[in-house]
């Protein structure tokens, strides 16, 4: 009876897992280490059972975090993922989240339960490090000031290790999740790339990770900073403020001459008044196509301004 239920639990948790999916919610760090604490209490005491309820649901559950994940905890997680395929006696799933636990936190010490002998510890500090694909001619979708994550890590380039489950995270410069999704190797959706390269490789303030060498080539392939339109921008208010202050002293002038009863004729008049009010519209006009040119600096360039998002 045990088993045929325990067999229904594995035929509906795809289904499972898709629900969750479709009712994602909020997430955290911390939620995450209390399912590895669990997880490794029961692994502790040959609960398998339990330890697969708790790894599961947290896999279905890190594409909801709220927040950029730590490391260590994933790779804490994806350690006992490994662990948990390495008793169903998986031994390629297992290696897969061995090494993508390697990646995310190489410096992480084993548990108390992995000792040097463990088969399964063996096993992941045995494998070498699989190949590195990726998209060509493309670039990924880094927000600007922001980040694009991997199993924790910054990540410049679409680029990474094939064969490995990562999970990708899009944050923005206030550490805010723009996207999450699980990607299998190094299969980047479309959605997480672009044709326009980087603006800046700096790593966010709020970044806990390792900081990677970014690729000489990107560099190179960085969009240059708009100095032709910063300098045309700023020449034209420049322009736009020197005829608004031309035409205000002139009218200051026609006033006070008005005033003291020195006008000349009606000619004369007519044509002081046009010609402030041919330097009031020259202002007005240079000082839209300041603002035009500002504008477009602003949404279509990177380096510069702000981007929108619909």
């Amino acid at each position: 009876m045990i088993r045929i239920c325990f067999g229904l639990f594995l035929f509906l948790l795809p289904s499972v897992a898709v629900a969750q999916q479709e009712t994602c919610s909020g997430y955290t760090n911390v939620e995450l280490d209390e399912a590895n604490a669990r997880a490794n209490d029961a692994f502790l005491k040959a609960d398998l059972g339990r330890a697969q309820r708790a790894l599961i649901r947290a896999q279905n559950q890190l594409r909801c975090l709220d927040e950029p994940v730590l490391p260590d905890s994933f790779a804490t997680f994806a350690r006992l993922r490994g662990l948990l395929a390495f008793f169903d006696q998986d031994e390629s799933l297992a290696t897969q989240w061995g090494v993508a636990a390697r990646e995310a936190s190489p410096n992480l010490v084993w548990a108390a339960m992995f000792d040097e002998d463990h088969p399964f510890r063996e096993l992941i500090e045995e494998t070498e490090d699989p190949q590195v694909s990726g998209t060509q001619g493309g670039f990924l979708k880094i927000p600007k000031s922001g980040a694009f994550l991997i199993n924790g890590q910054l990540l410049w380039e679409p680029k990474t290790s094939i064969e490995v489950p990562h999970l990708v995270q899009i944050v923005d410069k206030k550490g805010n999740i723009v996207s999450s999704m699980w990607q299998d190797g190094a299969a980047f959706s479309d959605t997480v790339l672009t044709d326009e390269a980087p603006s800046s490789f700096k790593p966010p303030r709020w970044y806990q990770g390792q900081v990677t060498e970014v690729p000489a080539e990107l560099l190179t392939q960085r969009k240059p900073f708009p100095t032709a339109k910063v300098v045309t921008s700023g020449s034209l208010m420049v322009v736009s403020g020197a005829l608004y202050a031309l035409s205000a002293s002139k009218l200051g002038q026609l006033n006070n001459d008005q005033a003291s009863g020195s006008l000349g004729s009606i000619d004369d008049l007519a044509a002081r008044r046009s010609t402030i009010n041919l330097l009031a519209v020259g202002s007005g006009l240079t000082g839209l196509a300041a603002v035009g040119t500002s504008v477009t600096l602003l949404v279509d360039n990177s380096t510069v301004g702000v981007r929108f998002r619909f």
